[in-house]
Formats: structure tokens, C-alpha cells, sequence
């Protein structure tokens, strides 16, 4: 069963945080006539992994966002790597369903910028910490 409300943690250090809807309505069932409505507040804390999770549920999951191909390629191609990576084992370690979400399209993270000019370097480079961190990669 949904709870009513929830609380989604953002982290104090988030330069741009996402903004969330005060509430949807979820179909718990197919058999359910009626949705459910959830309503949800943030709260701006300090996590010790990700940007964002759910009050009270951090050991079930967090979410790291990544905004750019520059973002990527400050992770992966210059001496913030190890850091990187360190990120992603504290990410994994913290709860049981570790979270990537990507806000760059394809078509994004493949022309080269003033800061990356081998975007498919940066992006390989991405995806196989990410992969060696058994963390889940979406993209919004």
C-alpha cells in the first residue's frame, strides 16, 4: 500500500535541484478504479550519497543526477576520475537500488563541446564506472 504522503530528500550541495509536482495519482492495481493520490514535500538535507532520496527510505534507494557531456567528462576524463569512482562505490553501498539518472539526451552527448571534444570517449568512459559500480543508468 502507497503511503499518502511523502518526503524527498535533496541534497543541501545540489546546484540545480529538480523541481517534484506537490502530488500525483498512482494506480496501486490494474483491478483499482480510482487512483490514489500521493501528495509530496521536499526537504533540503545533507545526504551522504546521491542527490535525492525518499525520507526514511535511503537504504531502499538514491539518485545521482548528472546534468551534461561536460558534467560526464569532468567525472570520467581528468583527475576527478578517482573521486568518481569512490562516488559510485559509496553510492552502491549505501542502499540497494543505486541510481544514475542522466539529464542529457543522445543527440546531446554526442556533439563535442568547448570542455569535451571526444564526447564518445567521455560517454565509454561513463557507462563502464557506472557499469563496474552496478548502478542503475536512466535518462530522463
Amino acid at each position: 500500500m502507497l503511503p499518502k504522503h511523502l518526503t524527498i530528500l535533496v541534497d543541501s550541495r545540489e546546484k540545480k535541484p529538480w523541481v517534484f509536482p506537490s502530488s500525483i495519482k498512482i494506480f496501486e492495481t490494474q483491478a483499482q478504479s480510482r487512483p490514489s493520490l500521493v501528495t509530496f514535500t521536499t526537504k533540503v538535507a545533507k545526504l551522504d550519497s546521491g542527490d535525492y532520496a525518499l525520507d526514511g527510505l535511503t537504504d531502499k534507494c538514491l539518485v545521482e543526477k548528472k546534468a551534461s557531456l561536460n558534467e560526464i567528462y569532468g567525472n570520467c576524463c581528468t583527475d576527478d576520475l578517482l573521486r568518481f569512482r569512490k562516488a559510485l562505490v559509496r553510492l552502491r553501498a549505501a542502499t540497494a537500488n543505486p541510481v544514475l539518472i542522466l539529464e542529457a539526451t543522445p543527440a546531446e552527448l554526442s556533439r563535442a563541446t568547448r570542455v569535451c571534444d571526444n564526447p564518445p570517449r567521455a560517454w565509454d568512459l561513463f557507462v563502464r564506472e557506472v557499469h563496474r559500480a552496478r548502478v542503475q543508468l536512466f535518462w530522463t
